[in-house]
């Protein structure tokens, strides 16, 4: 594998869980953008993310963000849309992404009430250090992970893993640090 900053290897890093019930995955600026959220109906309950780690002479880049709700392996895959998009207006190599601002994403639950105020000390000055931040909500109220975004500012593709009998079994953000 390749990355810009020269060959690099691999790892994944678990971060949870997070507690996505209806889910989503969205790009954060100074305030959270919750108008263009990425959203997929998913359980109840409390899932893990994992983050897939890059690692590079010139340290470690996250590759991508993985929320699983159902330990089996997905069968398809297929890329998050909302209703006004079309995948027959894509050409090749093109796609529909979440937009990615002060290079940080996030997965979250759709009723996510956010914070008030900037995000600085809570989000992203701890994101300087670290791969992820986990931002809890006041009990009864679900999380939020945030993410360094691989290559920063941009956009991202969002898949979402099914299994067999067509149940989402995942939601990954590619953050396209190499090509396949």
């Amino acid at each position: 594998m390749r990355h810009p900053g020269g060959a690099g290897r691999r790892r994944a890093r678990r971060r949870g869980p997070a507690a996505d019930r209806v889910g989503g995955a969205g790009g954060l600026g100074p305030r959270l953008d919750r108008a263009r959220p990425r959203t997929v109906p998913v359980p109840r309950g409390e899932f893990p993310v994992t983050l897939s780690l890059l690692h590079t002479t010139h340290g470690a880049a996250v590759a991508a963000a993985r929320v699983t709700f159902l330990d089996i392996p997905p069968r398809e895959w297929d890329m998050a849309l909302r209703a006004v998009e079309d995948l027959g207006v894509l050409g090749e190599g093109q796609f529909y992404g979440v937009g990615v601002d002060t290079g940080t994403a996030a997965f979250m639950d759709a009723t996510w009430a956010g914070i008030e105020g900037p995000l600085d000390d809570d989000l992203f000055m701890p994101l300087e250090s670290r791969p992820s931040v986990e931002l809890p909500g006041a009990e009864p109220e679900p999380n939020l992970i945030a993410f360094r975004a691989g290559r920063g500012d941009g956009s991202y593709p969002v898949w979402i893993g099914r299994t067999d009998d067509g149940q989402v079994g995942c939601v990954v953000v590619d953050f396209q640090l190499h090509r396949a």
